[in-house]
C-alpha cells in the first residue's frame, strides 16, 4: 500500500469562544550561543541571504577616515532597529588582495565613521568569510546582542574574441555579491511539571530577531523542545506542541526568554485524514504542527 506524507499550509476556523490564556510570568532564560557555522558545529538550521549591494556611497551614510579600498555597500534588512535596516560595507585592504576588511554598523548609530573593520578570517581571491560579528541592539528589554557571519563572493569573467594564439580578451565582468547568515542562536532548558525540555531558537531567516512567525514557511523562524539530543526543527508560531500538550508562546524579539502558558481553554477544530497519510503537517502564524494520524483525529488550535 502506498503510504503519502502530507504537508498543508491552511486556516483553520472553528465556532468557538476565544478564552483568555493565563498571563505569562518572567519565563525561561535561553542563553546566546556563537559560532561561525551554526549547521556543523551544533545542528542549527540556519540560512544564508543575499544581500543586494552597490559601489556608489550612500547619501548621509559617514565612513571611516581612511576606508578600504574599492568599497561594496550593503543593506541588511532587521526588524531590531527603526530604520528596518543596517548598513555595511566590505572592501579590499590593499589594491591586490581579496575583499577582506568589513565594516557594519555594529553600533546602530546610522554611522560606519566609528565602527572598526573586521578582518576576513578566511581571505581567498573569489570568497572571503567573517564572523561572528557582533551587533548590539537598542531595544525595550535594553542592549542585546547578535552575532553574524558575512560571505563574500566574487566572480570574475572574461569573453576572448575568436582566433588562435593571438586572441585577446575583449570583455571583462565582475560579478559581485554579499550574504549574511546568522551566528548565534538562543538555547536554555524549560521545564514542564516535573520534566525538563531543551529548547532552541534559530533565526533563520537571518533577519536579527528571534521570534518571527509566518504564513510563508521561509520567513519562520525555527523551534524544537525536546527531550532527546536531536530535536525536530519545527516553524515557530504562536503555539508548540510539547508531550501531547499545546502551550502559547511568548518569546521576545531578543530571544532571550521564553514563555509556555497553557492552551487548554484556546479554541480547538479536530482534523481527519485518509488512511494512506502516515503524517502530516500543518504550517502558518500558529507554527508548524506535525502529527501521526495513526493514534487517531488531530486536535489544532484555530487560526491560520
Amino acid at each position: 500500500m502506498k503510504k503519502v506524507f502530507l504537508a498543508v499550509s491552511l486556516l483553520l476556523a472553528f465556532a468557538a469562544s476565544n478564552a483568555a490564556l493565563p498571563a505569562a510570568d518572567e519565563g525561561f532564560p535561553l542563553e546566546m550561543k556563537t559560532g561561525k557555522d551554526p549547521r556543523a558545529e551544533a545542528g542549527i538550521p540556519v540560512d544564508w541571504r543575499r544581500l543586494e549591494t552597490g559601489e556608489t556611497v550612500p547619501k548621509a551614510l559617514s565612513l571611516p577616515e581612511s576606508p578600504a579600498l574599492s568599497l561594496y555597500f550593503a543593506k541588511w534588512v532587521t526588524p531590531m532597529v527603526k530604520e528596518g535596516f543596517l548598513w555595511m560595507a566590505v572592501g579590499r585592504s590593499s589594491a591586490d588582495s581579496a575583499y577582506d576588511t568589513l565594516y557594519i554598523d555594529a553600533n546602530c548609530n546610522g554611522s560606519l565613521a566609528d565602527e572598526t573593520a573586521v578582518k576576513a578570517y578566511q581571505a581567498q581571491p573569489y570568497e572571503t568569510l567573517f564572523g561572528p560579528v557582533k551587533v548590539t541592539f537598542p531595544n525595550a528589554e535594553g542592549p542585546s546582542e547578535y552575532y553574524l557571519n558575512v560571505r563574500c563572493s566574487r566572480l570574475t569573467v572574461i569573453g576572448r574574441a575568436a582566433g588562435g594564439a593571438s586572441q585577446r580578451p575583449v570583455e571583462q565582468r565582475d560579478f559581485f555579491e554579499l550574504w549574511a547568515s546568522p551566528a548565534c542562536w538562543r538555547e536554555g532548558t524549560v521545564k514542564e511539571g516535573d520534566k525538563e525540555y531543551r529548547c532552541v531558537i534559530s533565526d533563520y531567516n537571518s533577519n536579527g530577531a528571534f521570534n518571527d512567525t509566518s504564513m510563508n514557511p521561509e520567513q519562520m523562524d525555527r523551534i524544537p523542545i525536546s527531550a532527546g539530543n536531536e530535536p525536530q526543527f519545527l516553524g515557530l508560531g504562536k503555539y508548540f506542541c510539547v508531550a501531547d500538550t499545546f502551550f502559547r508562546v511568548e518569546l521576545p524579539p531578543s530571544g532571550a526568554r521564553i514563555s509556555l502558558t497553557s492552551a487548554a481553554n484556546a479554541p480547538m477544530g479536530t482534523v481527519r485524514t485518509g488512511k494512506d497519510i502516515t503524517l502530516f503537517s500543518i504550517t502558518g502564524e500558529n507554527g508548524q504542527l506535525v502529527f501521526d494520524p495513526n493514534t487517531g483525529p488531530a486536535r489544532v488550535p484555530a487560526g491560520r
